[in-house]
């Protein structure tokens, strides 16, 4: 599932995408309050979730939890062939 988030008065439309693990919630959520404030657009994907198809973002972060730190480069790979 994508989830995108903006700053009401952003007009930006530089990308940023969240890929989080379920246990990683909270962390993402304060993490992109502060991508958010600074103007940037957020997309939160589920780890395992589908990656938009929409035009390459500025940059990815991934936060693993415990349970899926070892698919972590898997992930990765995932992303950069696309």
């Amino acid at each position: 599932m994508l989830t995108l988030f903006h700053a009401p008065w952003s007009r930006s439309s530089r990308l940023v995408w969240l890929v989080v693990a379920p246990e990683m919630e909270e962390m993402a959520n304060a993490l992109r309050q502060q991508i958010n404030f600074f103007g940037f657009l957020t997309a939160e994907i589920e780890w395992d979730g589908q990656l938009p198809a929409s035009e390459a973002p500025l940059a990815v972060l991934c936060l693993p939890g415990r349970e899926t730190a070892d698919i972590e480069h898997q992930q990765i790979a995932r992303i950069r062939s696309t």
